[in-house]
């Protein structure tokens, strides 16, 4: 536990490595032998950073007196005063500014603009920071100096990151790179590692962003800055909260590291970044030190004219106040209330949350319920706003995750209350629209909005778009071929991350072009009784919301607890469950015996049971029998089918009907879908693709080369993948088709006319990628050159998948990367954007015969006019009684809506009949002529 935190405090320990420090002699030399160039005077700047900023100010008001006008001294100057919070930087850089631009000196006048957008958006002076931002943006563009570009795309960034765009906030900074690195001007480099940092902590991805600040820290060292050295060292010290957050660090050495990187701060001059370390070090430390710490953190703030240091520092003043100082309650309320009407006035929405969440939480604790509830709902809103603001998806539901803690504290506060509320009736409905709210909204918006993403689109950013997705191609072409040199192949992997963060604005600019988006942003959330109205006799909704044990907040603030409501068409159950972090421990032990295949699980099984579905099915009875289930975090990786309730009783999958959805919302979506009025719709036939040659152009071996971008590949061919199409198609009709070897390819697909096809089927490997969501992939054959064989996330909502059902035998393709509040980012994720209904996909590995087997079942169920979640059910029976362990048919599950029947008249008995003696003899021969090889090796669809 402790390793990181002494990391860290080693890191923080760690001198500045400057060489030869300037001094106000060496700055003269300069000044003397070159007073046209602005490093001369920037030396002077460095000299006050290190310890001597009378001197160097004296020495530059010496030269203004000399030489009133020049720009290059009152740009510096204001620079010394900003860094020591005085009023005078704006004067300052405003007459720097001007005398640049009077003298048409590009360099300068983009410097001292942007210096003064810094102080103005210090301030609080938001519009006028964005003016100056597009002045310097205007000159330097029309410099031609690429450096100059990459400076303002920075302090782009920077004010995104302000308004909380962090998706844009990075395209910006990786366009910055590009430019800067290796080799650009040391400022620039830094600037962008500290942005860099504060974009990947934002999203909660904390060893990134600690790789930032450390490879900033370690640039300035060796420039000789300790201003800025200790800056990046404070930031990397700070993310030690996170590792305290997380139960990795303890509560002293947090303490402790927090403390030395005050007094590093302090020892170099630099206040913004000490106010920051005694800030946090006063959050954690309880007692009248953290007051007195706190109360420092808040005055530096203020002397600085830092007014978002300022209202964080208040916000946690608060907190403080009204934990140690009973009496200095009224004091708190004060405090809060400043610091949100602050935020709201300059429309900080982080700021502005993270307020009324702690004036809520405060409201709570005191029993002030309607402050408490209306204050939450507002914060609610600002959140969502923040989530509406991403342009990529990917760092929309990192940054959301961040804030699922409010939603599932708020609804487990109110279940936690059921006992003495005066409206009980109305906490379950508002505890169950809350957690709706946080997983419908995004949901909803993804599948009404994918349509107006891209296909259809046209225009010179769909045009441009289109041109990204070839060079995407193209590079992943490269990288999966292999033989690359690693400097070759660093430099394809940066440019593809910047091509797909371009194709991601451009892709949500063409969806928010669409009129009806704006509507998409407020989808309807039902009512516990809505719900019920939906449920027939034998059907029931479990809804579960797992505790994140200590929030990423503090103050006086419940957790939330672990909840399941369970609601039937005739009454609702509110059921306590374990921690998440306990549950958590017990699905990887459970999921690790799975793959035993000996029958080890049954006991952990058995104990799951007890925790999760036990009194949920005294709830529900005997009589209910199809279950639709809303997972959350590590459940989703949890198959509830492989459960049992005793250890020589059946699993719950082979005796309930089990849907998985990610909103009850979007299912009752899907259920009214059935009962409108039908139109044109797929008809009830197969489109299959099945074992894609991969021996050519896109050989096993040089995919599996390309790691780390495609991880932990492992190809081979897949025997029974055409024989499972073979079967899932003599099931559904005529009109069925196999598409396998070199004709399963990505070009085909995309090429194809999906018509009647009312289900498609991939029996092929696939890519999941959990770094980087996006790349995940079904991999195909290429089919032509201008395809690279994985079709991925960018590219699959592309295409037509309305109303259909998707069944993915690839290895992992129901998993992804797991985001608090947003499920599991992967493929499966992918379909239901391009319209799919429902999508079947395996958690784990599959073994390629016991994928044939299962799917083989499950095709008979759906020729006999089954719902696909009947069916599902009947092929885990099947596999259950022929003695196959857990690992061979659990991770086999259904995401959507389970209800569909693909084939509601059925197939002709007698044809069916005949297909399956036919299918069983093929069967048969195809067991006795391959057991020999299968015993000695049994592929699976794994990656």
């Amino acid at each position: 536990m402790a390793r990181w935190s002494m990391a860290l405090l080693a890191f923080v320990l760690t001198a500045a490595l400057a060489a030869e420090k300037p001094t106000l002699e060496s700055c003269g030399k300069l000044v003397r032998d070159r007073p046209e160039e602005l490093d001369s005077y920037m030396c002077y700047w460095f000299v006050a950073r290190g310890g001597d900023p009378e001197g160097a100010t004296r020495a530059l008001e010496s030269l203004l007196a000399i030489d009133p006008v020049n720009p290059r001294a009152r740009l510096y100057l204001g620079s010394i005063e900003a860094d020591l919070g005085h009023e005078r930087a704006e004067s300052l850089y405003r007459e720097a500014a001007d005398g640049f631009a009077e003298s048409r000196e590009a360099t300068g006048e983009v410097y001292a603009r942007l210096s003064l957008c810094h102080v103005l958006r210090r301030a609080g002076r938001n519009e006028e920071a964005d003016e100056e931002l597009r002045r310097s943006a205007g000159v330097a563009k029309a410099s031609g100096d690429e450096i100059l570009e990459a400076r303002v795309w920075l302090f782009q960034a920077a004010a995104a990151t302000s308004r909380g765009t962090h998706g844009e906030a990075i395209r910006l900074l990786r366009q910055a790179e590009v430019v800067a690195f290796p080799d650009g001007p040391v400022d620039l480099r830094s600037g962008i590692l500290y942005r860099m940092g504060y974009a990947f902590w934002a999203q909660g991805l904390i060893a990134q962003a600690f790789d930032a600040y450390t490879r900033q820290a370690e640039m300035m060292a060796e420039a000789g800055d300790p201003f800025e050295e200790a800056a990046a060292r404070i930031n990397a010290a700070i993310l030690s909260v996170q590792l305290f957050d997380r139960g990795r660090t303890t509560r002293d050495q947090l303490i402790e590291t927090l403390g030395t990187a005050a007094e590093l701060a302090a020892r170099v001059g630099n206040r913004g970044a000490e106010a920051r370390a005694r800030m946090q070090r006063g959050r954690y430390d309880r007692n009248e030190r953290g007051l007195e710490e706190l109360g420092r953190a808040l005055a530096i703030y203020r002397e600085i004219g830092d007014r978002r240091g300022a209202r964080e520092a208040s916000r946690q003043m608060a907190y403080a106040l009204w934990e140690l100082k009973p009496e200095r309650r009224g004091e708190a309320y004060r405090l809060l209330d400043e610091a949100i009407e602050d935020a709201r006035s300059i429309g900080d929405l982080e700021e502005l949350a993270r307020g009324l969440i702690g004036k809520a939480g405060i409201a709570h604790a005191d029993g002030d319920r309607e402050v408490w509830i209306e204050t939450y709902l507002d914060a609610l809103e600002k959140v969502e706003k923040l989530r509406d603001l991403q342009p990529d998806g990917t760092v929309g539901a990192r940054l959301f995750s961040r804030w699922a803690f409010v939603y599932s504290r708020f609804a487990g506060s109110l279940l936690q209350g059921l006992p003495t509320s005066p409206d009980p009736d109305g906490d379950v409905d508002l505890a169950f629209g809350t957690t709706e709210r946080m997983r419908s909204r995004i949901r909803i918006d993804e599948l009404d909005s994918a349509g107006a993403n891209p296909a259809s689109a046209s225009g010179p950013e769909a045009r441009r778009r289109d041109e990204l997705l070839q060079e995407i191609a193209q590079i992943q072409r490269r990288l999966a071929d292999g033989g690359l040199a690693d400097d070759r192949r660093d430099a394809d992997l940066d440019e593809l991350g910047r091509l797909e963060m371009e194709e991601v604005v451009l892709r949500d600019a063409i969806a928010r072009s669409d009129p009806a988006f704006a509507s998409l942003r407020s989808p309807r959330i039902p009512s516990v009784a809505e719900v019920q109205e939906w449920l027939a006799p034998d059907q029931a909704v479990l809804s579960f919301q797992l505790s994140m044990g200590r929030a990423p907040q503090t103050g006086p603030l419940f957790h939330g607890g672990s909840w399941v409501l369970v609601i039937t068409a005739d009454e609702v159950n509110v059921i306590s469950l374990p921690e998440e972090s306990d549950l958590r421990e017990k699905v990887g032990v459970f999921l690790g015996l799975c793959r035993r295949r000996d029958g080890s699980d049954h006991d952990a099984a058995v104990w799951l049971f007890e925790d999760l579905l036990a009194e949920a099915f005294e709830a529900i009875g005997p009589s209910v029998r199809r279950l639709v289930v809303v997972p959350d975090y590590s459940l989703y990786r949890l198959p509830l089918g492989a459960l049992r309730p005793g250890f020589d009783e059946a699993p719950v999958g082979a005796t309930h009907e089990i849907s998985q959805t990610p909103s009850v919302a979007l299912w009752i979506k899907w259920q009214a879908a059935d009962r409108a009025p039908s139109g044109s719709s797929p008809g009830s036939s197969v489109l299959a693709l099945a074992d894609p040659d991969l021996e050519g152009p896109i050989a096993a071996d040089s995919v599996r080369a390309a790691t780390p971008w495609v991880e932990g590949l492992q190809l081979g061919s897949l025997p029974r993948a055409r024989s499972e199409a073979r079967s899932l198609v003599r099931a559904m009709g005529d009109e069925s088709r196999v598409v396998a070897g070199d004709e399963a390819s990505e070009s085909f697909l995309k090429q194809a006319d999906l018509g009647d096809y009312r289900i498609v089927h991939f029996a092929t490997h696939a890519v999941v990628n959990y770094d980087h969501p996006e790349r995940s992939a079904v991999v195909l054959a290429r089919g032509d050159d201008e395809e690279d064989g994985f079709l991925q996330i960018r590219e699959i909502v592309n295409l037509d998948f309305e109303g259909r059902v998707v069944i993915l035998s690839a290895c992992r393709s129901a998993s992804g990367t797991l985001v608090r509040g947003e499920g599991t980012l992967g493929l499966a994720r992918a379909f239901f954007r391009a319209g799919a209904r429902t999508v079947i996909g395996n958690l784990w590995p599959l073994r390629d015969d016991d994928a044939e087997l299962l799917v083989r079942e499950m095709s008979r169920g759906l020729a006999q006019g089954r719902s696909l979640a009947a069916a599902l059910a009947e092929a885990r029976a099947a596999r259950i009684e022929a003695g196959a362990p857990t690992d061979a048919w659990a991770g086999l599950i259904l995401l959507g809506d389970g209800d569909f029947v693909p084939h509601p008249e059925g197939r002709n008995r007698l044809r069916t009949f005949a297909a399956l003696v036919i299918a069983a003899c093929g069967g048969v021969l195809l067991l006795l002529v391959g057991i020999f090889a299968y015993r000695r090796f049994r592929p699976s669809r794994s990656c």
